[in-house]
């Protein structure tokens, strides 16, 4: 199967989905709000976990744009100084 490859636009609004997913979970799981689990860990695991199901039954692959990934490490890890 060919992988499904996302521009950057459709990769931003698949991350945003992925971030309200994940603060949906945090604000309505009380283990995760408890001990602090940050939004877009638990949007992305939740992703990773559906992605790894998909590859794994029906073998879908999907390819996201790589040029927006420094923009958002940077964002989702900022400096500290």
């Amino acid at each position: 199967m060919h992988p499904l490859v996302l521009d950057g636009y459709n990769t931003l609004i698949i991350a945003a989905i992925v971030l309200l997913v994940g603060r949906y979970l945090v604000r309505n799981v009380k283990f995760l709000n408890d001990f602090n689990i940050p939004e877009p860990v638990v949007g992305g695991l939740v992703a990773a976990i559906l992605l790894t199901i998909a590859h794994a039954a029906f073998g879908f692959v999907i390819s996201i744009h790589g040029d927006l990934q420094t923009a958002m490490m940077l964002m989702f890890f900022p400096p500290l100084a």
